[in-house]
């Protein structure tokens, strides 16, 4: 599918996807599909459906955005975030092994995707709050 995707065959890359979700026995299996289908969508200006389904996903790994990002909730989300570090100490954040878990890093992954989508359409206010939610996964 990454292949098809790189030559631009949107077509191929919608077929083997498919197969892809019918025939993965779990989601990690599932998680590359999902990914390279966000992408095609965005890249064929269906922006919307990518943004839908990475979110979709972010909520089925337990990682869901809020659906409408206002101040106050950007607020909270520094707030907790500050928190969070404010414990730890540039030793012991320097010391954090890798990112071992499948479902955060396919989470963070999906977040990265999901900031570029909503840059290239201007949805500043869910883009503010997405670092501090990759900064929370990775504590």
């Amino acid at each position: 599918a990454k292949c098809a995707l790189m030559n631009a065959n949107h077509e191929s890359v919608k077929l083997l996807t498919e197969q892809i979700m019918q025939n993965a026995r779990t989601f990690e299996d599932k998680f590359q599909a999902i990914s390279v289908t966000a992408t095609v969508l965005s890249a064929s200006s269906n922006v919307l459906s990518a943004v839908e389904l990475i979110n979709s996903t972010l909520t089925k790994l337990g990682e869901a955005l809020p659906s409408v990002v206002t101040p106050a909730i950007t607020n909270l989300y520094l707030e907790d975030t500050k928190a969070n570090l404010a414990v730890l100490s540039d030793e012991t954040l320097l010391g954090y092994r890798a990112m071992a878990d499948p479902s955060k890093i396919l989470a963070v992954e999906l977040l990265v995707k999901l900031y570029g989508v909503l840059t290239a359409i201007g949805e500043r206010s869910a883009m503010s709050i997405i670092p501090m939610k990759v900064i929370q996964i990775s504590l």
